[in-house]
């Protein structure tokens, strides 16, 4: 009777080992940049059906907010002044739900590729801040002073913290949404040094040599003031020649009022976008991966 109960336990442990070895790893993606992807769409004027999105999951802190700086107005001596709160300390894996006033790409991109890719369940690690300038604030050592440092390290602490946290999970792709805060004089000159650091320095840091990489190329629109930082902002990111990296092209996507950030229906236009392309590349990367193990 001992014996028997010995192979029952055995037989259904073994079962499970089964179930948990075949359910497949979670596909996860960065969402990086500054304001655009940080997003400023209205979430109210969103269909309720987007607010959510089934099998899909956030990393996010316990007021549902992604590890982002959030702008907040403080009252101060009689005027406003502008501040950040970093939302890190207190992030965890949480069902994706949109319970912020604003929106970025990543709202149809979520739901994109979870068409694409229905058996699997999707995560997402977004870490974006507003106004953020490669060579000012992701890799400068003074950084971003209410992060007490560059951003760059902070993004990938954040990034390694939440892939220790999902065990049964594959880094499958990264978007990446800046450029405009760079355009000055001081800083255009060494944006492609950095923009390649950044690829690069993913890539080694999470162990992901091939990792796919998909990012904006910047509207076209611009202003006197900018507009050589501006061109060569977009040369830089039309000429990447990094392998498995790709830009998208929203010079057609309407921008909103201020000539910076987009409405409701250009954030989920970009964000299909983004899925579209990196869908493409994680193909391509199959099929070859699929030939050299025949």
């Amino acid at each position: 009777m001992k014996k028997l109960l010995i192979i029952s336990i055995t037989t259904v442990f073994c079962f499970n080992c089964l179930l948990s070895a075949s359910e497949k790893p979670m596909m996860v993606f960065l969402v990086a940049g500054q304001s655009n992807m940080e997003g400023k769409g209205k979430s109210k004027d969103l269909p309720k059906e987007m607010l959510q999105c089934d099998g899909v999951w956030n990393y996010t802190d316990t007021d549902n907010y992604p590890a982002v700086f959030k702008l907040r107005m403080n009252e101060k001596k009689g005027r406003k002044t502008r501040f950040w709160d970093y939302h890190q300390q207190k992030t965890s894996w949480k069902p994706y739900l949109i319970e912020t006033e604003k929106f970025g790409p990543e709202v149809n991109f979520v739901q994109e590729i979870k068409k694409k890719y229905p058996d699997r369940k999707i995560g997402i690690i977004k870490f974006a801040v507003g106004g953020s300038s490669l060579n000012r604030h992701w890799f400068n050592e003074k950084g971003f002073i209410q992060a007490g440092g560059p951003l760059y390290p902070l993004f990938i602490k954040n990034a390694k913290k939440a892939m220790s946290e999902q065990e049964n999970s594959v880094l499958t792709g990264m978007i990446w949404f800046q450029g405009e805060s760079d355009r000055k004089e001081s800083d255009y000159p060494h944006y492609e040094k950095h923009f390649k650091n950044l690829i690069n320095g993913v890539r080694k840091e999470l162990n992901t040599p091939s990792l796919p990489f998909i990012y904006a190329r910047i509207n076209a629109k611009t202003d006197k003031e900018t507009e050589t930082g501006h061109q060569e902002i977009r040369r830089i990111q039309e000429k990447c020649s990094l392998a498995n990296t790709a830009w998208i092209d929203i010079d057609d996507v309407t921008l909103g009022s201020d000539k910076v950030h987009y409405r409701e229906k250009g954030y989920l236009k970009i964000g299909k976008r983004f899925s579209q392309k990196l869908v493409e590349m994680i193909k391509k990367q199959d099929s070859i991966n699929a030939n050299t193990t025949k």
